[in-house]
């Protein structure tokens, strides 16, 4: 049986995070990695730029489409002590405005030729990605290279981004699940830069000015920092060229290095407790540090994690939801960073139930380890 046309488009837009994240794991020496690791990909070609610039072409042909996406090997980690959110709102107004277009061009033009453009900071990196029709290549690609390379973060913009972020944050205390990511990170990591928002707070975002952004773009945003990933239509060395001609006169600059301390495990037990008095359900974490996502043994822990709470039918999901109706969903996750993440269970349940459902979480959690997996739940 054939696959889709959306089933096709999918599994683009894998492909270029797939290559992405292989670059993050591996960018000195993808090929080895892929071959090391046993993951097979479709033919692809690295090329690596005069200024620095990584640069990750796959052919598909299957359908007229062009999938690429950036990353910038920095993120919320490198913001500034005091002033955490910078490098997601440096991301965030990327679109906004650049030397040759508005933000309403931008807009417009995204929407003339159907093409999507955006981008976002996480804790190791900043990302993006771009989608656009075969047709329209030359003009997607100009508009996303123009992005990219020329933001001018006007302050309008800035400032009502800034607004809108706060407002976001302070509005989503009003739900546990809202703000429990954070007040868990925060917890376990304490002073680690693991354990700062990513998205800032009310404390931090306030004190953050357009200068701020444009010195973190000028910082971080450099082709020596910067990995681009394109999988689609095309023809690889008609795209060299179009890379080379739009990104080689990027200039290369020093990026200073964030320097990240291994953290620390929490010993002991630990309980911290968040009184929401209107609230009719409980919203819990239960975790620790797990691994970084170089370590070597991360296919096997993530075969053993879907089995225990990675997938509607997991072990978690199954006690918590199918067979005692406490919850509508349990999970477990490994959070993979650039040095060790967290490990959580992560569920919740009505108030009167809650201490049924963390005896029953850590119940499951020491079954995994006393009985191990069967081959039948394999």
């Amino acid at each position: 049986m054939g696959i889709t046309l959306m089933e096709k488009n999918q599994m683009i837009r894998r492909l270029t995070a797939i290559i992405l994240a292989m670059a993050v794991l591996a960018s000195s020496d993808l090929s080895a990695f892929a071959q090391t690791s046993g993951l097979k990909l479709p033919q692809y070609k690295t090329v690596r730029l005069k200024n620095g610039l990584t640069v990750l072409l796959m052919e598909q042909h299957e359908i007229p489409l062009v999938s690429m996406g950036f990353l910038v090997k920095s993120g919320s980690t490198a913001d500034p002590k005091g002033k955490e959110g910078v490098a997601s709102m440096t991301a965030g107004l990327l679109r906004k405005g650049t030397k040759a277009r508005t933000s309403d061009q931008i807009s417009t033009e995204l929407d003339f030729i159907g093409g999507q453009l955006g981008a976002f900071a996480g804790v190791d990196f900043s990302a993006g990605r771009a989608e656009f029709v075969r047709k329209d290549l030359t003009k997607g690609f100009d508009i996303f290279a123009d992005v990219l390379l020329n933001p001018t973060f006007p302050q309008d913009e800035f400032t009502k981004l800034q607004k809108q972020t706060i407002d976001g944050i302070t509005a989503s205390k009003d739900q546990a699940q809202g703000v429990i990511s954070n007040y868990f990170n925060s917890y376990l990591y304490g002073d680690h830069p693991y354990g700062r928002p990513t998205s800032g707070d009310e404390r931090s975002l306030p004190s953050i000015t357009r200068d701020d952004i444009a010195g973190f773009y000028q910082s971080f945003y450099s082709p020596s920092n910067t990995i681009l990933s394109i999988v689609g239509d095309f023809n690889t060395v008609e795209m060299e060229k179009l890379v080379n001609d739009k990104f080689g006169s990027w200039p290369s600059r020093n990026v200073p290095q964030t320097v990240l301390p291994e953290p620390a495990p929490v010993t002991g037990k630990k309980l911290l407790l968040v009184d929401k008095p209107d609230s009719t359900q409980t919203y819990f974490r239960i975790g620790n540090l797990g691994i970084a996502r170089n370590n070597n043994d991360r296919v096997y822990i993530n075969v053993i994690n879907t089995l225990f709470g990675g997938r509607f039918t997991s072990m978690l999901n199954d006690a918590l939801r199918v067979s005692s109706g406490l919850t509508y969903g349990a999970s477990s996750f490994f959070d993979q960073r650039k040095v060790r993440g967290t490990f959580a269970i992560a569920t919740y349940t009505r108030n009167e139930t809650t201490e049924k459902a963390i005896d029953m979480s850590l119940d499951i959690l020491k079954r995994l380890h006393e009985r191990k997996l069967s081959a039948k739940r394999i």
